[in-house]
């Protein structure tokens, strides 16, 4: 998990960019977006479900590490509230939330890219003189 998903992480890279061709073509070359800066991510791994009870008397008695389990490291780092207040999920910020339990998990990442997104259609339309206020009310 990112944790820290906002506009000055994420690199748009054009195929055409090393090209000389005129500006007008290149609104039909891909773009890619690519993330980066994973200095505050977190491994997350999904949440296994309780084996039956036969299954525990044997793990139990192997005296192994079960696999797929984070470490108390890794579980502390993953509830850590980190990343950039303004595109945190709403959730992170609770008292009351199942974030304390779970820590981080890929639904705050799809959040932060939202509010990204709505920055940058924001962006996009003030640039061309459209009140986003008056646009917004008009269902757009």
């Amino acid at each position: 998990i990112h944790r820290d998903v906002k506009g000055r992480n994420v690199v748009l890279e054009c195929a055409a960019s090393a090209t000389r061709e005129p500006p007008s073509s290149l609104a039909r070359v891909p773009i890619q977006a690519k993330l980066i800066d994973f200095g505050l991510a977190c491994l997350y791994r999904e949440p296994r479900p309780p084996a039956p009870s036969s299954a525990r008397a044997e793990l139990a008695g192997t005296g192994s590490k079960k696999s797929g389990l984070r470490s108390k490291a890794e579980e502390r780092w993953c509830r850590k509230k980190v990343g950039t207040l303004r595109y945190r999920p709403p959730e992170m910020e609770s008292k009351t939330s199942s974030f304390l339990a779970t820590g981080a998990l890929p639904s705050a990442d799809v959040y932060s890219f939202g509010v990204t997104l709505r920055l940058l259609v924001k962006v996009w339309l003030k640039s061309r003189g459209v009140d986003v206020k008056v646009w917004a009310a008009q269902g757009g």
